[in-house]
């Protein structure tokens, strides 16, 4: 059995352990850290700015069809300059009413370089 590189991490805080109580505590522990990590990440990722960019204005479709309201959750593709390249609608409510403005919109934003492509999600709400 291969144990993640961390492992050594978590052997130490059980040192009082034995090598097998030790190794299943890890399986048990890493797991839960990876996930905590993942969390942490989404996190970081979902508080990060733009540094251009406009929200996206209410649809004149969405007026005129008596909508006062709507969420997207929207998931965009970063690159390592900070253009964002792809735009993907995740959820939307009410259904497609407000997608093709949400992604018109956040198709124009930049964010930070990082050097590194990352993917960001954001809650978008419109309201009248």
């Amino acid at each position: 059995m291969r144990l993640p590189q961390n492992y050594n991490a978590v052997h130490h805080i059980f040192a009082g352990q034995s090598s097998m109580n030790t190794n299943r505590i890890a399986k048990c522990i890493l797991p839960v850290l990876g996930a905590i990590a993942l969390a942490v990440s989404l996190q970081a990722a979902a508080s990060e700015r733009p540094i251009k960019g406009d929200p996206p204005e209410f649809p004149r479709e969405a007026h005129r069809a008596g909508y006062e309201e709507g969420n997207l959750k929207v998931r965009m593709n970063v690159d390592g300059s900070g253009e964002v390249n792809r735009v993907e609608v995740v959820e939307s409510r009410p259904r497609y009413v407000f997608d093709r403005a949400t992604v018109r919109a956040l198709s124009q934003w930049r964010y930070a370089a990082t050097g590194k492509p990352r993917v960001l999600e954001i809650d978008v709400h419109y309201k009248r």
